[in-house]
């Protein structure tokens, strides 16, 4: 969203998810990081435009192929109020220039269930192949001129930004007189979607989407809520950043975070589930910084990839209440054990060389992007 401040993006999703700003944080929270830096791990700049601020949010390989789809925002501070506008591309991973991103928006028009409406700015998250040749599938929100909500949003489409775009709006999930308030599509994987939504009774939450045989038309998209219910004792917040696909289960791994009552141990803990659309959860998982519960305030996980042997790597951001360095980032490599269920995580903390800031927004295979202080996008290559 064009109105949180990228520096204290962090702090909103660890305190309580709550709300607008704590529950739709958008992907790629900054935080403080002064921890050493782990040896082995490659960096390198990722290009960014000059106006404004350049995040690098989701990222997926292309098909048959070694290059991958790379989703983004670019900021505009220029105008008042900032203007955003979706970053897609399509390549090798370290993208040669910025002229190699297309920029997308502010002004597209927006399918709705009935009727359409014209954005006055774009956010694009989580992308993924298309059964189509030459299109990709694209997550995020939307934002109207004069109204401060963030709409979730479809884009199914060629890497140019001329496909169509379409709203994507849980309120099925919602029972009057709680009103929806705020949607983000955070990623999505083979015709499903993850992401978060909030209510007028700021409680937030996070939600499964089917696309269906029918992508054009988000009047026959269906909603399922991922439930509180899962967390052991409940939970007053859920949210939803990533979904990985396991063709050979035929099931997915969704991978997000909550926040439990005040007074709990941790701001927010992350969490790695499985989901199958008919058989619905199992394997959840709460995911602790260094695997210490009492300790750990802040593990949110931001994006989910295989490790190509039967588990997964993770792009988190931390906060500590023992560390030398209370936040950062970390890669996270999380296994299955022999039950089929999820082995203790295996965790390595990391820092853009130099940088008191760095955040981790994306992960494919061994490779994180996020942003680092002064918000410029980076790429993470670990050994």
């Amino acid at each position: 969203m064009n109105s949180i401040n990228k520096n204290r993006r962090l702090i909103l999703k660890g305190i309580g998810l709550i709300g607008a700003s704590g529950t739709l944080a958008a992907c790629g929270g900054g935080s403080s990081n002064t921890s050493s830096i782990t040896p082995g791990i490659q960096y390198f700049p990722e290009p960014y435009f000059s106006v404004g601020s350049t995040e690098i949010t989701g990222v997926r390989g292309v098909n048959n192929s070694s290059n991958v789809f790379l989703t983004g925002i670019n900021m505009d501070n220029t105008t008042t109020p900032t203007t955003n506008y979706g970053l897609l591309y399509q390549g090798p991973i370290l993208i040669p220039g910025v002229s190699s991103w297309n920029k997308i928006g502010p002004a597209k028009t927006i399918i709705k269930a009935i009727g359409s409406e014209t954005s006055s700015g774009l956010n694009f998250y989580g992308p993924d192949n298309s059964s189509t040749a030459g299109s990709v599938v694209v997550v995020g929100n939307y934002n109207l001129s004069g109204v401060t909500t963030a709409y979730g949003l479809l884009y199914i489409g060629d890497i140019t930004g001329s496909g169509t775009y379409t709203k994507i709006d849980p309120s099925s999930l919602i029972t009057p007189p709680i009103q929806l308030n705020n949607t983000i599509a955070h990623s999505n994987m083979n015709g499903f979607v993850v992401g978060n939504y909030d209510t007028s009774d700021l409680v937030g939450h996070a939600f499964i989407m089917e696309i269906g045989s029918a992508p054009n038309d988000p009047s026959r998209y269906s909603y399922q809520e991922i439930p509180a219910s899962l967390v052991s004792g409940g939970a007053i917040s859920m949210t939803a950043y990533g979904i990985w696909y396991n063709s050979i289960l035929s099931n997915y791994t969704i991978a997000g975070g909550f926040s439990k009552i005040r007074g709990d141990n941790g701001l927010s803990t992350g969490y790695v589930v499985d989901w199958h659309p008919v058989n619905g959860f199992s394997n959840f998982t709460p995911i602790y910084y260094n695997n210490d519960s009492s300790t750990s305030k802040v593990s949110h996980i931001e994006g989910i990839t295989t490790d190509n042997d039967g588990g997964y790597y993770l792009a988190v951001d931390w906060a500590d209440t023992v560390a030398s360095s209370p936040q950062g980032a970390a890669f996270v490599q999380i296994k299955r054990n022999s039950s089929g269920g999820f082995a203790s995580p295996t965790w390595t903390s990391f820092a853009y060389p130099g940088a008191p800031i760095t955040s981790a927004n994306t992960v494919f295979e061994k490779n994180v992007l996020g942003i680092f202080t002064p918000t410029a996008p980076y790429l993470a290559v670990f050994p």
